[in-house]
């Protein structure tokens, strides 16, 4: 008899700490709020509205030479970063009805179709470092102009969500180019001649 004491105490613990841990996962399991599922957002098409280059900065380079009775030259180091970006506008107009819920499953699709169209990884930065020799001529005053340009898209998202259809305005950001321009000022006698 004495052998069987320590499964009796066993069983008789066991069943204090499984009562317990039965009334535990109940309470917990009333507490908690069941899912809600979400209604389906889905992208249906992607209208591009305009693509153009736009202009991030522009730096002037003078190089004086009008009294200069050799051919002047300077040599520049130029650096700039951009950022590939996507911003989506929520418009009341085209947006209206449009729950706060869905945009974050939007802006998901939004990337991917950016990504696949584009072939590029948004919110990445793309750095271009360029050196350059100008020249300007004895007698002559020029101006250089270096040019900083990102291409873009705007565009809208066709989207059916909640069963709803809504156009979603967004524009994407993309590239790094640059473009030098010389705006030519001859000087003869002290006049500038444009």
């Amino acid at each position: 008899m004495m052998q069987f004491t320590p499964y009796g105490v066993a069983a008789v613990v066991g069943g204090v700490v499984g009562k317990k841990m039965y009334q535990l996962f109940t309470k917990i399991e009333r507490t908690v709020t069941p899912l809600v599922p979400i209604p389906g957002v889905r992208l249906v098409r992607d209208a591009i509205v305009e693509e153009r280059p736009i202009i991030l900065a522009a730096e002037e380079i003078p190089l004086d030479n009008r009294f200069g009775n050799k051919v002047l030259v300077s040599e520049h180091e130029f650096v700039r970063t951009a950022t590939i970006a996507l911003s989506m506008a929520r418009d009341q107009n085209n947006t209206k009805g449009f729950k706060a819920s869905w945009w974050p499953i939007l802006e998901g699709l939004a990337q991917e179709e950016v990504r696949k169209t584009l072939g590029v990884e948004l919110n990445t930065q793309i750095t271009r470092r360029v050196k350059v020799v100008f020249s300007t001529d004895p007698g002559h005053l020029v101006r250089y102009r270096v040019v900083w340009k990102q291409d873009s898209r705007r565009g809208l998202l066709e989207v059916n969500a909640g069963g709803g259809m809504y156009a979603v305005p967004y524009l994407v950001t993309f590239g790094l180019s640059h473009a030098i321009e010389s705006i030519a000022g001859e000087v003869l006698h002290g006049e500038t001649l444009r």
